[in-house]
């Protein structure tokens, strides 16, 4: 029964820790777009 209550919550824990590194995998991205569309318009705007 230990066992088998542990196993459960293993489980669970591993799908969140799966959820949260592609959240962040995804927020990384989003990040990397931004700053390259920053850094193009300040250097559009460079004079």
């Amino acid at each position: 029964m230990l066992l088998n209550e542990f196993l459960k919550e293993h489980q669970k824990l591993e799908e969140q820790r799966q959820y949260f590194e592609s959240r962040l995998a995804l927020q990384q991205k989003q990040i990397e777009a931004l700053t390259s569309a920053v850094h193009k318009l300040s250097a559009d705007n460079v004079y």
